[in-house]
């Protein structure tokens, strides 16, 4: 069983070029691949981005044809998903940030949330709006 920990940003192309064909999917995920790494298992998918999931998405042959998307790593329970990213860093050319562990992006929420709430509702925002 894999839960969701980690995000990686490139495109269908380069991830095809790599990984070669992905499962296909349903419902909410239309891309899949499956990886073992160092002896665990990871998946790399898309989610709620099609026509599969809302006819208002677009189809999955247009989302494949996107430049990049920050594509869902999934991993054990066990597991981070540092060593998958780790692979796909060596593999793919990209900029250094173009991915992050779910943790990050965690932490990325609260501060958003912070940023646009504040600390607690008795205190004002630290964004000025007019």
């Amino acid at each position: 069983m894999t839960s969701l920990k980690g995000y990686f940003k490139t495109s269908y192309v380069k991830l095809f070029e790599l990984l070669g064909e992905p499962v296909s999917g349903e419902g909410k995920v239309s891309t899949t691949w499956i990886l073992k790494i160092k002896g665990k298992q990871y998946i790399i998918y898309d989610y709620k981005q099609t026509d599969l999931y809302d006819e208002d998405l677009p189809t999955v042959e247009n989302f494949r044809k996107l430049d990049s998307y920050l594509w869902h790593i999934g991993a054990e329970l066990d597991s981070d998903a540092s060593a998958c990213i780790d692979y796909l860093k060596g593999k793919i050319n990209e900029d250094e940030y173009n991915w992050m562990e779910l943790a990050q992006v965690e932490s990325l929420e609260k501060m958003r949330k912070y940023m646009y709430r504040g600390p607690s509702s008795s205190t004002s925002s630290p964004i000025h709006k007019s």
